[in-house]
């Protein structure tokens, strides 16, 4: 895996907030069922306001506008390359290795970076939470400030081909009031939704 495919899942997700009304988004129904890429499937979150773009066969992205327009929602998934590893404690030593070199401190402020390996559906699978400030924020309000991004991760490799991982994560970018007291839980329902499907 690339020690910038994270990095660029923190790219994404701040572009991809100044382009939620985008005419190629799609709004998500808010009794939306389960959701199926190449080599796996989740069920998003439910609710009004998420929209979806147009998916590709190795990433989908969803996102739901903050109560500002400086703050996002989001759900990223997607296929990444991975090395050989020998357990699955060897796996999430890769991934947080990934993570703190694919990260731009001069921009974040790591607040907090934890990585823990675990099995989800019979394979290895590696889960990181992390919690950031960003120091030079592109707002879309008027409003000036620092902003947070608060994200949780899973990186399984694919029961089917170790070399293939399969990446889900769900952001929200905020301002320090509007940090989500559940954003755990919703993460983690999200995440125990992923299902593995032929690559």
């Amino acid at each position: 895996m690339n020690r910038s495919v994270w990095y660029g899942v923190l790219c994404w997700v701040f572009l991809f907030s100044s382009c939620v009304t985008d005419p190629i988004l799609q709004e998500l129904p808010s009794s939306s069922e389960r959701i199926s890429q190449k080599g796996y499937s989740f069920i998003p979150l439910r609710g009004e306001g998420w929209v979806i773009g147009t998916p590709n066969p190795d990433q989908l992205t969803l996102s739901k506008r903050g109560e500002s327009p400086d703050e996002v929602f989001a759900i990223q998934g997607l296929l990444v390359k991975l090395p050989p590893f020998a357990s699955t404690e060897e796996l999430a030593l890769f991934i947080k290795d990934s993570q703190t070199k694919g990260t731009d401190l001069e921009r974040f402020k790591m607040i907090k970076h934890d990585v823990s390996a675990q099995h989800q559906k019979g394979t290895a699978c590696a889960r990181s939470y992390t919690l950031s400030e960003d120091l030079a924020p592109v707002w879309q309000s008027e409003r000036v400030g620092n902003l947070f991004f608060e994200t949780l991760t899973i990186t399984c490799a694919h029961p089917r081909n170790q070399r293939i991982g399969v990446n889900v994560s769900y952001s929200h970018r905020s301002y320090a009031e509007h940090r989500d007291p559940q954003f755990v839980e919703k993460a983690s329902r999200l995440l125990q939704s992923i299902e593995f499907n032929d690559l």
